[in-house]
């Protein structure tokens, strides 16, 4: 699966984004006019500094393996930011479900 971040790397990395993105605020507040804003340039930092893709096994063996970013995000009515754990995606077992992988 590649040389994968540690959870400390990854902590890290979402200090540092959280700490850069406070500092942007801080000198110009009123660039960011809702909070949607704010949590946009955050996934955009974090992204920048775990640039990884972690390899999922398909269920079907004549599939090639998912290739997912390490951190993911829901726009709907609000932005929620999600990082994925490296082992445990190392370690899941993908099944099969109306043809598709869960």
């Amino acid at each position: 699966m590649g040389n994968l971040p540690s959870q400390q790397e990854i902590e890290q990395a979402v200090l540092d984004s959280t700490n850069t993105l406070i500092d942007a605020f801080k000198s110009a507040p009123y660039a960011f006019l809702y909070e949607s804003d704010l949590q946009a340039v955050l996934l955009t930092q974090i992204r920048s500094r775990l640039q990884v893709e972690l390899k999922v096994p398909s269920s079907a063996p004549e599939r090639p393996p998912y290739c997912l970013h390490l951190i993911y995000s829901e726009y709907n009515q609000r932005i929620d930011i999600a990082c994925l754990d490296p082992e445990a995606a190392s370690n899941v077992q993908p099944k099969p479900y109306n043809g598709f992988d869960t």
